[in-house]
């Protein structure tokens, strides 16, 4: 079983890579993460306190909350 992994890092500085660089082509940007929950095929994350993301399929997409 060859699955790959990846690992993001939420921060302040926006969704970093294991080489502490800003993750490309989010839609935030380097705005700050506040909180992330994984799912079993998604990511969502709070983005500056009240925006909130997911991240599915490769595709972010905001949550009308």
């Amino acid at each position: 079983m060859n699955e790959r992994r990846v690992i993001w890092f939420l921060s302040s500085e926006g969704i970093l890579d294991q080489s502490r660089n800003l993750i490309p082509d989010t839609p935030f940007g380097n705005s700050a993460i506040i909180a992330g929950v994984v799912g079993q095929d998604c990511l969502a994350v709070i983005v500056d306190s009240y925006d909130v993301w997911r991240f599915a399929s490769e595709v972010w997409k905001k949550l009308l909350c």
